[in-house]
């Protein structure tokens, strides 16, 4: 059987629930509880700069919605949202910086869109490792077996600094215009 406590941080003010597990009652033995998991175990999701959040509003969105999945230990799944949130980032980048292909670099795959419309090398290479790693998340046999879940969010955090950077260096590039 299991047994839901509801308790209340004074510290954060916050609610939590915690799950227990406990052998079902017989005569003269004492019962213990055994904590499963707190619930929720942990609501923190990665900050993105303004730039960033402007870029792509969907990528920061479906990102921390796969981190959500992480932390409530949903492991199999949380590296396609991450996978997802990598295309957006993707092809919102590469339609600001070819905003006459937009509507060609919507409908292309991911993999075509990096190679066709991705220059930065750095950001290209962090752009494909990034999806072969979110690929074999999504297969039923994985490609590249010593990358995990973890090399994927590290390559797409280096890609974000990496864009975030070209961002700053085009608006610096538009006040030295004026």
């Amino acid at each position: 059987c299991y047994v839901f406590i509801l308790f209340f941080c004074h510290s954060c003010e916050a609610c939590f629930m915690g799950v227990y597990q406990c052998p079902y009652p017989s005569v003269g033995t004492t019962n213990r509880l055994s904590q499963i998991r707190l619930v929720p175990d942990g609501e923190e999701v990665s900050y993105f700069s303004d730039r960033i959040s402007s870029l792509s509003p969907k990528f920061v969105e479906i990102y921390n919605q796969a981190e959500k999945a992480e932390q409530w230990g949903l492991s199999e799944i949380c590296g396609m949202g991450y996978r997802k949130a990598l295309e957006f980032l993707v092809k919102d980048f590469a339609i600001l910086m070819s905003p006459e292909s937009e509507e060609t670099i919507k409908t292309k795959q991911l993999s075509p869109c990096i190679n066709d419309c991705i220059d930065n090398k750095r950001i290209k290479a962090l752009a494909k490792a990034s999806a072969w790693i979110g690929n074999d998340e999504t297969h039923y046999t994985r490609k590249h077996e010593s990358y995990t879940t973890d090399d994927l969010k590290s390559f797409i955090t280096a890609m974000v600094t990496f864009i975030d950077s070209e961002l700053a260096f085009m608006d610096a590039e538009q006040l030295l215009r004026k």
